[in-house]
């Protein structure tokens, strides 16, 4: 899933486009998880990478992140 657009919303127009149904917050928790695992091995940053549990909740927020 590509969202070239994710690198430039901040966390209020990301929410705003899951009530607008543009998005959905699964798509949005793959977005973060696609830029976590290409920018991670540089950075150094993310230690623990709990994508499953990420992708499991993600289901559950009907209104938005």
């Amino acid at each position: 899933m590509k969202l070239p657009e994710y690198d430039q919303w901040d966390a209020t127009e990301m929410a705003q486009k899951v009530r607008a149904g543009e998005v959905s917050p699964a798509e949005l928790a793959e977005a973060a998880i696609e830029r976590i695992e290409a920018r991670n091995p540089a950075l150094n940053c993310v230690v623990d990478k709990l994508f499953d549990r990420a992708r499991e909740r993600a289901v559950d927020l009907p209104d938005g992140p």
